[in-house]
């Protein structure tokens, strides 16, 4: 940072010397005030030139930037969706977690309560192959 600042600095010295050192050529080339008018006025067009090319750059650094806010903006919205999809991923490997501890053969209770419901081992399995079948359709969605 302290380098552009330093740049920046060292642009306004070498224009300000520049612009001095016209005034200083002007006034030693040309002797009466009416001929250096007439020198000066013969950069009218130069300067109406150097404006127009500085709009241009502004707008075109305005395009630049609407350009890069719209990437950006597409950017957000992908890892946006994707962390959603990761959420639900996450949701659904702790909810096949927690029905294949339920289904565990080492536990030999056949009731359980899950979600608020006392459920048998048949209707717990068919929740965990619905789970299962959610999760493998969003992982292909996500590919």
């Amino acid at each position: 940072m302290k380098a552009d600042v330093k740049l920046f600095i060292l642009l306004c010295v070498s224009v300000v010397a520049l612009w001095l050192s016209s005034l200083w050529l002007i006034i030693w080339c040309f002797n009466d005030w009416p001929s250096r008018g007439q020198f000066g006025d013969l950069f009218g067009a130069v300067n109406a030139l150097f404006s127009g090319l500085a709009f241009a750059g502004l707008i075109y650094t305005i395009l630049l930037q609407k350009e890069e806010l719209t990437k950006t903006q597409a950017e957000l919205d992908e890892s946006k969706n994707m962390q959603v999809t990761n959420l639900k991923l996450v949701r659904l490997n702790s909810l096949v977690s927690a029905y294949t501890t339920i289904l565990s053969p080492g536990t030999g209770i056949k009731n359980r309560m899950f979600e608020g419901e006392v459920l048998h081992e048949e209707e717990i399995k068919l929740r965990f192959l619905r789970r299962v079948r959610e999760l493998e359709n969003l992982t292909e969605s996500k590919e």
